[in-house]
């Protein structure tokens, strides 16, 4: 098995196992067993399928290819889904706190809106418990999923 996939910073904790595999701390890092990668592409990729169909039913305006454009709705809504998947579909993953900070380091460091609309879509995402699809409609409907204007400013999503 390839161990070093993901390289991802633990902030201080160490050691574990992950389903089976052990986590290995090198240098204040861990490096996690490529299942945990693979098993959350997986995830990625099939939240990012329910993103394409609820969007369709959600927003009179959405068209395709609005999914991955900075600030747009269906990026809000896609990084809020994708987000409250992995968390509840953690996998080899098992370990929540290695979710959340894959999540974040993907955009770590970046100050652009973009990333921060990302990061803040996947901080509401994460924080779901229940139905993912009623949980982000719900967060959305409330003014939780941020979206940028267009100007490029941080802003809440609307319908």
């Amino acid at each position: 098995m390839t161990l070093l996939v993901n390289l991802i910073q633990t902030g201080g904790r160490s050691g574990g196992v992950i389903a089976g595999g052990v986590i290995l701390t090198i240098a204040g890092a861990i490096i996690v067993p490529a299942a945990c990668k693979a098993h959350g592409d997986d995830v990625l990729k099939k939240a990012n399928q329910d993103t394409v169909d609820t969007m369709s039913s959600l927003d009179p305006n959405y068209k395709e290819g609005d999914i991955g454009k900075d600030g747009t709705l269906a990026d809000a809504f896609q990084h809020c889904f994708g987000a409250c998947r992995l968390m509840q579909n953690k996998g080899p993953c098992c370990f929540g706190w290695v979710v959340k900070k894959g999540l974040n380091d993907y955009e770590h460091g970046l100050t652009d809106p973009a990333a921060l609309q990302d990061l803040a879509n996947n901080k509401v995402g994460v924080g779901i418990s229940g139905d993912c699809v009623s949980g982000c409609k719900a967060k959305l409907k409330a003014g939780d999923l941020t979206c940028l204007d267009k100007d490029g400013n941080l802003t809440p999503c609307k319908l």
